[in-house]
């Protein structure tokens, strides 16, 4: 079973979604206490609300009061989300900011969905990123730069952004209070730094606290045999 094994996958979203279902209709234990998802990278958030919508009853709240707006029958105010997960977003963007603020109130999930704009890593600091800008406009996405990576945007006349605040997993954690809590799900994705932010969650690995994980590979940036072994050896598949 997914327990037993505990793995770390490499999945795209379509297929994550899939399997996402077929964990979350597999844990009732989750469903009964309230999954805890950690999502480093969530960028505009389109992959939050899928959170939401698995694990507990939004897409049911939103269904009907969007029957409601069609005056097809009255929506109960009083409907709210039930075993709704806690999510914690993490991304250093300032547009991801906005667009996850604008989701918790656009979709009341204050006191679900958690915002922290900080880049994730093995170590702690104050670091820059690099913005790609297509057309003159700065686009969506970014690259943090550390010791180890260099971002693919610094020599193609992307945005340098200074004052990155930068920590690991483990310590994030940590001050949240969480760094005991099973995670029901991780996702990373950080263009290059992945791995890195698995180094920087050693503690949370060690004690097997991850369920279910997805992780980004980018041919060159990640030793696809190292980080598999580095995994095994901490007990997941």
């Amino acid at each position: 079973s997914v327990d037993q094994h505990k793995p770390l996958s490499l999945i795209d979203d379509s297929l994550s979604t899939g399997i996402l279902k077929a964990y979350a209709s597999s844990c009732e234990a989750d469903r009964e206490t309230g999954a805890l998802i950690v999502d480093v990278g969530s960028n505009k958030g389109s992959t939050l609300l899928r959170y939401f919508t698995i694990w507990s009853n939004l897409e049911d709240v939103l269904l009907r009061k969007w029957y409601h707006s069609q005056d097809m029958f009255e929506f109960d105010k009083g409907k709210h989300l039930l075993s709704a997960p806690q999510v914690y977003a993490l991304d250093p963007l300032k547009s991801a900011e906005i667009m996850t603020k604008k989701l918790i109130v656009d979709f009341q999930l204050t006191g679900f969905l958690h915002f922290d704009a900080l880049a994730m890593s093995n170590t702690t600091g104050t670091v820059h990123m690099y913005l790609p800008q297509k057309r003159g406009r700065v686009d969506e996405g970014g690259q943090v730069e550390t010791g180890s990576v260099l971002s693919q945007w610094r020599d193609r006349g992307g945005l340098k952004v200074d004052g990155i605040n930068m920590t690991t997993l483990d310590n994030f954690l940590k001050a949240k209070k969480l760094h005991e809590k099973e995670i029901t799900f991780l996702k990373i994705d950080v263009e290059k730094l992945d791995f890195l932010v698995i180094k920087g969650a050693s503690r949370v690995f060690d004690k097997q606290l991850v369920h279910l994980g997805q992780y980004e590979y980018i041919r060159g940036a990640i030793d696809l045999i190292e980080i598999t072994l580095w995994l095994k050896q901490r007990g997941y598949a």
